[in-house]
């Protein structure tokens, strides 16, 4: 082998780099201080199908793609001018017959005295496999987008679909408690009211979990009155930790202003989800929610303790991943999947905030998280609480657009329950017209609706003369997601229920708008 190798060199022309353009297995070329072609590989000529005597003499950027060509004289010609040096610069040679050539380009320059380049060596390498490898992952992260969309349609579509049914169950189950005198009668509402209220939480649960929509992750912060809020949530969990015997209290610092500027549905679906596990999973003693406020680092920190049986590390440590890997053990610890962590985690992530989860020393669990406080100007989306029962009637007129008949009669009978009376429209056209003889005080407004869907109705209602233009619109619909409240935040709706609604929603809201736009109206 080595007297071959002796006499292979002994047979080469003077040049020593001759034996590797003729024999060598590579991509190579070398060029002048001018950019023409001295020699090329017999190996690369016969690549992009020339004869060698074809490409000597030419400039080396003749056989590039134009956008290559561009690329060079842009970009990387003037850059090796400075440093004599390329290192993998991706271009496309064009073959003879026409046919693009992807290559991995490295060159070093020779110089003479005077610094200045006479002969240039480049050594490509064949980068076909590379881009079709790259390609088909294109294709492939095309198609689980698109996979992807298909899935967040779908749960769209599902969420109206099982809300619509459950606002149908949930609304005429608390007509027939209200209608009931018969203690069993009620307790039996009462469990097919908490069933449905759990089936709808795991829902939306669900739904947070798979919320794919980038333009979502974006916090919204908008000034939220904190005290209240705070008050209001506590409220709700205490009649649940009454009736287990629990102890609940609030402890809000001295230090948190009345009024901060938050992400507050998002804020409030995650008191909603610790406290509700708080107050699920604790079977005798307390549950304490203490809340404080950092002027410093302008950030609002919650805490909530319990005395109930903890969590093992394990779990803790799977509270990060997804719920598919969260519930098994911690069904089998605490009778539920734990979605409810895994949502909180991530909204507070989205929020730029932090979750802390340990056990207390004493027993029990603490669940902390800070947020970042943060001044937006979009004016917040009022959220009904379920809070909220009036010790009068309302005595409001109201209009309600609901294409469903179901739907129509279940807020109609729920609107005269609290005293209101119901003005009834099938569709977003026919809730224009009436809206627009005037007479109301508020307009209760489906989204999905045929010939005209809510927010293009609101639009319309809103361009009319007042006092029609002041009617407080309220979007009473199953889409919830953030993107969707945000688009009726702009046609100019005033607050938001959550289908499926119950009495005290109503009746919250209603106040709600009515009070603010009647002060609005005084100014």
């Amino acid at each position: 082998m080595h007297r071959q190798l002796m006499n292979f060199w002994k047979d080469a022309p003077n040049d020593p780099f001759d034996v590797l353009f003729e024999h060598a297995p590579v991509l190579m070329h070398s060029i002048d201080g001018q950019g023409h072609l001295l020699k090329v590989s017999r190996y690369w000529a016969d690549l992009l199908g020339y004869q060698r005597e074809e490409m000597v003499g030419r400039r080396s950027t003749e056989f590039l793609s134009p956008e290559s060509r561009l690329k060079a004289h842009e970009k990387t010609l003037p850059e090796y001018m400075k440093t004599g040096m390329l290192h993998n610069v991706e271009y496309d040679f064009v073959t003879k017959a026409g046919a693009l050539l992807p290559v991995r380009m490295s060159a070093t320059s020779v110089l003479d005295e005077q610094g200045k380049i006479v002969r240039s060596i480049a050594i490509m390498f064949d980068n076909r496999e590379a881009k079709a490898a790259e390609a088909a992952l294109r294709a492939k992260a095309v198609e689980a987008e698109a996979a992807n969309q298909a899935k967040s349609r779908f749960l769209a579509a599902m969420s109206h679909e099982v809300r619509t049914p459950m606002n149908a169950i949930m609304g005429f189950t608390e007509l027939l408690k209200m209608s009931q005198q018969d203690p069993k009668a009620i307790s039996h509402a009462d469990a097919i009211l908490t069933a449905s209220g759990s089936l709808m939480a795991l829902l939306n649960d669900l739904l947070d979990l798979n919320q794919s929509d980038p333009s979502l992750n974006k916090s919204v912060s908008a000034p939220v009155e904190i005290h209240s809020t705070l008050s209001n949530t506590a409220d709700w969990w205490r009649k649940e930790a009454v009736r287990k015997g629990l102890d609940l209290s609030l402890d809000i610092g001295s230090d948190v202003p009345t009024q901060v500027e938050i992400d507050g549905p998002r804020v409030q679906k995650v008191l909603n989800n610790l406290l509700g596990n708080a107050v699920r999973f604790t079977p005798t003693g307390q549950v304490r929610l203490t809340v404080t406020s950092d002027a410093a680092a302008a950030t609002l920190s919650f805490e909530i303790t319990d005395t109930g049986p903890g969590l093992s590390a394990n779990v803790m440590n799977k509270l990060a991943i997804k719920f598919d890997n969260v519930g098994n053990e911690f069904e089998k610890e605490h009778g539920g999947w734990g979605l409810g962590l895994s949502v909180s985690r991530n909204l507070i992530e989205r929020m730029d905030g932090t979750l802390h989860i340990d056990n207390c020393a004493e027993g029990g669990c603490r669940v902390a998280f800070s947020i970042p406080i943060r001044t937006h100007a979009i004016a917040p989306m009022q959220v009904a609480l379920k809070t909220f029962a009036p010790q009068t009637k309302l005595n409001k007129n109201v209009l309600v657009a609901e294409d469903n008949p179901i739907k129509r009669h279940l807020m109609q009978t729920l609107l005269e329950e609290l005293g209101c009376r119901v003005t009834l429209a099938k569709d977003g056209v026919e809730a224009v017209e009436l809206a627009g003889a005037g007479g109301f005080d508020a307009i209760l407004m489906d989204i999905t609706m045929p010939q005209l869907d809510g927010v293009a109705a609101t639009e319309i209602i809103q361009g009319l003369p007042a006092p029609v233009s002041d009617v407080p619109i309220v979007a009473c619909t199953a889409n919830v997601d953030e993107r969707s409240q945000a688009r009726y935040r702009r046609a100019g709706m005033a607050g938001f229920l959550p289908k499926p609604v119950r009495a005290d929603d109503i009746a919250r809201m209603l106040s709600q708008v009515t009070q603010e736009s009647a002060r609005a109206q005084a100014i």
